[in-house]
């Protein structure tokens, strides 16, 4: 919600626990969450979509990089848009 609203744009996300253990038994896949071993992270990220612009994926990381952005939000929700490519 504070990345959308500092972006004015409604940024999906999909969440991803990166296990760093050598190994890890699951019973069953989480709902809603990405479980993914860290030597097999750059593997899965490349099998990934794309979805957005790479220039658009660098204004997000700019705002997702302050630490303003996670304190508040810097636009209210109705000026928001669709992220898109």
């Amino acid at each position: 919600r504070l990345l959308s609203s500092a972006c004015a744009c409604d940024v999906a996300v999909e969440p991803v626990i990166v296990v760093i253990a050598a190994g890890v038994t699951m019973r069953a896949q989480a709902a809603g969450v990405h479980v993914v071993q860290r030597r097999m992270i750059a593997r899965w990220l490349s099998t990934r979509p794309a979805v957005l612009a790479p220039d658009r994926v660098e204004e997000i990381f700019e705002q997702a990089r302050r630490d303003s952005t996670w304190w508040t939000g810097s636009r209210s929700r109705n000026q928001r848009r669709p992220c898109s490519t």
